[in-house]
């Protein structure tokens, strides 16, 4: 990960108007782009190793991605943002689709590739994949915005 602390030290001086800050991302959007990163990564349909195969077709399957969902946190990609917060009381939430917003109350100009990868590839079609499923099927929506409730309270929050 790349912090902001490191991108623009000048923030995080004793002098700077500094107050804690964070970028939220919908479970909807999140937890279909982190299976495919987990099972995926940036490796092509072919390359996919023969341990991930398996995976990588049931998450593409509208009736076996329910297995996946009886606990949705599979490795650090699909863990729950909230794991990650103490007392968020003073904390300014910032939406990731709003990333622009965040640099703007940073005054500060956005790095040039603004450190928003979109997944490409053979992971971007797993990730469709799953993210229509959980379109179509309201309890697996429902299963993954229970799970993910305090994300989701912190994403409807931010800016």
């Amino acid at each position: 990960p790349v912090w902001i602390k490191d991108l623009y030290p000048h923030l995080t001086t004793p002098a700077a108007p500094w107050s804690f800050c964070t970028l939220v991302r919908h479970p909807l959007e999140r937890w279909p782009s982190g299976m495919a990163q987990h099972y995926v990564g940036a490796l092509t349909e072919k390359d996919v190793s023969e341990e991930n195969r398996p995976h990588v077709e049931a998450l593409t399957d509208e009736q076996r991605l329910s297995e996946y969902l009886q606990d949705p946190h599979h490795d650090p990609h699909t863990e729950r943002q909230s794991a990650h917060w103490g007392d968020m009381s003073g904390v300014k939430m910032f939406k990731l689709e709003h990333i622009d917003k965040l640099w703007d109350w940073l005054g500060v100009e956005p790095p040039a590739d603004g450190h928003i990868r979109k997944a490409a590839g053979h992971q971007a079609r797993v990730s469709k994949r799953i993210t229509e499923i959980i379109g179509n099927k309201p309890k697996y929506r429902e299963r993954l915005l229970h799970y993910y409730h305090r994300d989701y309270a912190a994403w409807q929050k931010a800016e």
